[in-house]
């Protein structure tokens, strides 16, 4: 496979948090801890320095349980000095409607996203089918894919099922080493 290989292009990751608020931990441990509060997050992933220029992830709005606005998708881009049009790649961690919310705003973008996923989505089982909203990306320019690819120089994905049946985590090259966006949600148990 291509991941662990060595690479000098670097990046830097730049979260942008878009929204956020209270949510059900259920929704993130498959039905389990109903009734346990916690917060969430919904980031768009700016990788500084990547040519073509790289995100990772959409991005969401307030709404659907992201209460509150953090910052507009304009803001966010603003303080990198870029606009969701200058945007050429996004990766989809997965189509989950918090991940690809906002697809429609990246008007020049190509969007990478598993196979696996794509067809998931398309034909969610019943008890997912509110997680998955095919007007969000059946009009975006899709770059389907089947497990490990190099996406630009430094910038790889590969499958990783669970969260969604064809979810994928992307490796990305810092000047700190090699770091995994999964898109997964993660959860600092205190």
């Amino acid at each position: 496979g291509q991941r662990g290989r060595c690479d000098m292009t670097t990046y830097a990751i730049r979260p942008i948090a878009l929204c956020g608020g209270p949510r059900d931990l259920s929704t993130y441990t498959y039905r389990m801890n109903v009734g346990t509060g916690c917060t969430t997050i919904s980031y768009v992933w700016y990788i500084e320095g990547s040519q073509p220029k790289t995100i990772i992830d959409t991005g969401a709005k307030a709404v659907g349980g992201f209460s509150n606005q953090l910052t507009s998708l304009e803001e966010g881009f603003a303080k990198w000095g870029l606009k969701p049009e200058d945007i050429e790649i996004v990766v989809l961690t997965h189509l989950h409607t918090d991940h690809i919310a906002l697809g429609s705003r990246y008007k020049q973008a190509r969007f990478i996203v598993q196979k696996k996923e794509l067809d998931y989505a398309r034909n969610p089982h019943p008890i997912d089918a509110s997680l998955y909203d095919k007007s969000l990306f059946e009009d975006l320019d899709l770059v389907v894919i089947d497990g490990e690819k190099e996406v630009i120089p430094g910038i790889s994905v590969f499958l990783t099922p669970g969260h969604s049946p064809g979810g994928q985590s992307v490796e990305v090259n810092t000047v700190a080493g090699k770091a995994i966006v999964t898109g997964f949600c993660c959860h600092l148990a205190t």
